[in-house]
């Protein structure tokens, strides 16, 4: 039998790589439940490619329970990951860290939102916004991004 190789969380874990097999430890999240609950969830599956809509701090991956369920795993939630066929953990290496934009956007009301670009994910703290909905104020900081400045 093959020795699992377990990589204990101190700060954050990195992103494994696309294609390793892994075993990941994370909290168990349903507070609400007034019955037992387990302190951790471990889920075993595939690394996949991140979708387009997948936060920077993310990564994806196969569900081996054979739903076809792509989970997406917050890397500040990983407890523990282990590659299950006994070999090194393969990171991918992180991407460059680009400098976030803001945008004060007013909205027709008179209410003033806030947009942030993060080089990859557009963000409003709208009602839209905090349900991960493209919304009007996130177009209207896109239109201003696309006009050249003075």
């Amino acid at each position: 039998m093959a020795k699992k190789q377990s990589v204990e969380t101190t700060s954050m874990i990195g992103r494994p790589a696309v294609g390793t097999r892994i075993s990941v430890v994370l909290p168990y999240r349903r507070p609400n439940m007034l019955c037992w609950q387990p302190e951790t969830v471990t889920y075993t599956g595939t690394v996949v490619e991140n979708f387009s809509w997948c936060d920077p701090d993310e990564f994806c991956m196969t569900s081996e329970d054979g739903s076809g369920f792509i989970r997406r795993i917050k890397l500040q939630r990983v407890q523990s990951m282990e590659a299950t066929d006994g070999s090194e953990i393969a990171r991918s290496t992180p991407s460059p860290v680009s400098r976030s934009r803001e945008w004060t956007i007013k909205g027709s009301k008179g209410d003033v939102y806030v947009v942030t670009y993060d080089g990859s994910k557009w963000r409003c703290n709208c009602l839209a916004g905090q349900h991960g909905r493209l919304c009007k104020h996130v177009k209207s900081a896109q239109t201003e991004e696309a006009q050249p400045t003075s």
